[in-house]
């Protein structure tokens, strides 16, 4: 059977829809669209041209370079408008002529953050009393003084200390926080208190890796008395899957601001069981991943290789004995051991994922979360790599 051609319908005829209308005055309009004298008729295009094609490919190449390189966080929302650099955060728009760089952004927006009345007070102390951020920012601004190579766009080029790649991804995973609407009052508070900075360290750590797992972060009502709550719980969208987080950080003293004087590493081990013992008591038969900060000085020696920690890793679980944890992250990103003037030492991700567990989750997914564990040293450094 082959199609007949639609007959034409005169202007003055009744309209084919039916409405009793002269066609002309009803759906003509639509049936022919009407030609602009300056513009021509449009029409359906049927073949992308090859240009078009380059410019989508290149778009799609640069994406996942950006998602391979930082995972699955927001693109930064920027553009540059009379000599402003302006970023959206959320819900806020912030600008400013000086921002060149990322990290020109960063150190102003955690400064911005933490309030200019706080971060007065704590410059103006000595520098063994001020705040563990304070002496990262001292020394970075040092460091940029004396090592940093100012190059013809008034930009600085150099290979970060490890003070100042602590500061700068402190800044970076709260900007990510704050732009996935995740950062609470009570997380900066914990920050600017000496002694719940670490604590509070980490589990931003923990949340931004999870948000570069492609997760999204349900906080806890930390108001609620009635049972323990983890740090938060973790949802992949794709498959619902709830996951409980807990981080924890080990404490030593004159580290990260304790008081005291630095112990040896061969003490840490009975503090890592500590913390894994008491991240496990909040088991609740859910999917539950553990972060453990181990906060050991940089060494040759892998921290995998040291008895202490087999014995650790060890003690979790017997052959074939079910567990009550998905997955254990034991992290160490020893920047804040190392002096203004040295370049960054890099840090060590761990995962023990047991054989038989009370909670599984798929084995892809833990991946997700230990890979993005993985890049958490990895800092955006121009805007055009990471924005969309």
């Amino acid at each position: 059977m082959t199609n007949s051609p639609t007959p034409k319908v005169g202007r003055n005829a009744p309209c084919p829809c039916g409405s009793g209308r002269k066609f002309k005055k009803c759906c003509f309009g639509l049936a022919k669209p009407r030609q602009s004298a300056n513009r021509p008729r449009s029409r359906l295009v049927t073949e992308v041209p090859a240009e078009v094609l380059k410019v989508l490919r290149e778009q799609l190449q640069k994406e996942e370079r950006r998602r391979r390189t930082f995972g699955y966080v927001r693109p930064i929302v920027t553009a540059k408008f009379q000599g402003y650099r302006l970023v959206g955060v959320w819900n806020q728009l912030l600008w400013s002529k000086e921002w060149r760089t990322v990290p020109d952004f960063l150190r102003d927006y955690l400064r911005h953050l933490l309030g200019c009345e706080w971060w007065a007070t704590e410059q103006n102390k000595p520098f063994d009393e001020k705040h563990q951020i304070l002496k990262w920012w001292d020394e970075m601004v040092r460091f940029q003084r004396e090592k940093g190579i100012l190059q013809p766009d008034g930009t600085y080029e150099t290979v970060p200390s490890g003070p100042m790649l602590a500061f700068l991804l402190l800044a970076y995973e709260v900007y990510v926080l704050k732009d996935n609407s995740t950062f609470q009052k009570r997380m900066l508070r914990r920050l600017k208190h000496p002694d719940q900075f670490q604590g509070a360290r980490y589990e931003i750590y923990a949340a931004a890796t999870c948000i570069r797992a492609g997760l999204k972060i349900e906080l806890e009502d930390e108001t609620d008395t009635r049972r323990r709550h983890p740090e938060f719980v973790a949802v992949h969208p794709p498959t619902s899957t709830r996951i409980f987080v807990e981080a924890k950080s080990r404490h030593r003293p004159g580290v990260l601001g304790r008081p005291g004087s630095l112990s040896a590493d061969e003490q840490l081990r009975t503090g890592v069981t500590d913390l894994v013992n008491r991240a496990l008591e909040k088991a609740s038969g859910q999917p539950y991943v553990v972060f453990v900060d181990l906060n050991l000085p940089p060494s040759s020696r892998p921290i995998s290789e040291r008895p202490w920690f087999t014995e650790i890793v060890n003690r979790q679980q017997a052959p074939h004995a079910p567990v009550d944890f998905s997955m254990i992250l034991f992290t160490n990103f020893p920047h804040h051991y190392s002096t203004y003037d040295s370049p960054a030492p890099s840090g060590t991700v761990l995962a023990q994922i047991p054989l038989v567990s009370r909670c599984p989750v798929d084995w892809s997914l833990l991946r997700e979360i230990y890979e993005a564990a993985l890049i958490a040293e990895h800092l955006p450094s121009d805007f055009d790599s990471v924005s969309a």
